[in-house]
């Protein structure tokens, strides 16, 4: 799909006026490069792997991109997609599979191709209607004809810590990108979150090391079940701010959350108090404390931002 050239043109005047600089084509929002020959692309701010999710876009470095949508993003993708996913993706996604004996005994199962037959009993796995939707083979040891019944078989796959963290911040920061321009970018407390993406993808950093990269944002997302009735962010630019204690002179913003609609839930992201007029080091404090305790003394506040003219 070709780049909305009315939306770079906006990106290209916003950053100028925010900064004072000359663009050659385009500043990423996350590295803050700005090659004349960089490939551009209408990057989803939300994968669009995903099942049921906004399908807003905004324009980034499609290497940059493509880097997440290869590494961590394909493993978020696979979680939050889990509850609409059939008997027959699961099997193939999910790794340790495990048949539990009528004994209680555990009893692995793998999949092979017909050679394994020779060496290995088979089992046939059944859905809730009593389809066959796989037959793996089981290690040891081999069940007796009694023990030929339903039994339970439980699957197990893995995430590196840091991997959730890392794609719900990119989705969010790029979301508040689409709306605030550069002054979102180049605000203080948001620099927090661009340095950690940018390193990321700088160091070529694979899933296994995003721990390493966004350990300092863990505890920055929550789930809840959800239906129409709480907006998205990326469908009218409303999220959640939070402020400090009691409604009064003192109180400051300490957190802004995006929102986001996926799959039947909504998932919000807390990010630094970038809408603050007055940055300051107590905010971050207060946002970092959030982040290891969510239950911390607040209010919160329904903002709709205002959207920018870059369409």
């Amino acid at each position: 799909m070709a780049i909305n050239a009315q939306e770079l043109a906006w990106f290209v005047a916003n950053y100028t006026a925010v900064t004072g600089k000359a663009v050659q084509r385009f500043v990423c929002p996350i590295t803050l490069r700005d090659d004349e020959n960089a490939e551009l692309s209408n990057g989803h701010v939300l994968n669009a792997a995903l099942h049921t999710a906004s399908r807003k876009t905004v324009i980034q470095r499609k290497d940059v991109d493509g880097y997440f949508g290869r590494t961590i993003e394909p493993l978020l993708i696979d979680l939050l997609n889990l509850p609409m996913t059939t008997p027959q993706e699961l099997l193939r996604r999910v790794r340790n599979w495990q048949l539990t004996t009528p004994q209680g005994e555990q009893v692995e199962l793998f999949f092979s191709d017909r050679r394994a037959q020779q060496r290995f009993q088979q089992a046939g796995v059944f859905d809730g209607n009593r389809n066959l939707v796989a037959t793996p083979f089981l290690r040891e040891p081999k069940l007796i004809p009694s023990d030929i019944q339903p039994m339970r078989v439980s699957g197990s796959t893995f995430i590196p810590d840091g991997v959730i963290e890392g794609c719900l911040l990119k989705s969010a920061y790029l979301a508040l990108f689409q709306r605030l321009g550069y002054s979102f970018v180049f605000n203080p407390l948001s620099n927090e979150v661009r340095v950690a993406l940018a390193k990321f993808y700088q160091d070529g950093a694979p899933p296994a090391e995003a721990r390493g990269y966004f350990q300092a944002f863990n505890g920055c997302w929550s789930v809840a079940n959800t239906g129409e009735a709480i907006p998205d962010t990326l469908e009218d630019g409303t999220v959640l701010v939070h402020t400090t204690g009691e409604n009064t002179s003192e109180s400051f913003q300490f957190a802004i959350s995006c929102l986001f609609r996926i799959n039947g839930k909504l998932i919000s992201v807390a990010l630094p108090p970038c809408l603050s007029p007055t940055p300051s080091s107590e905010a971050l404090d207060r946002y970092k404390a959030y982040l290891g305790d969510q239950t911390i003394s607040q209010q919160t506040h329904l903002v709709q931002l205002a959207a920018v003219d870059s369409n």
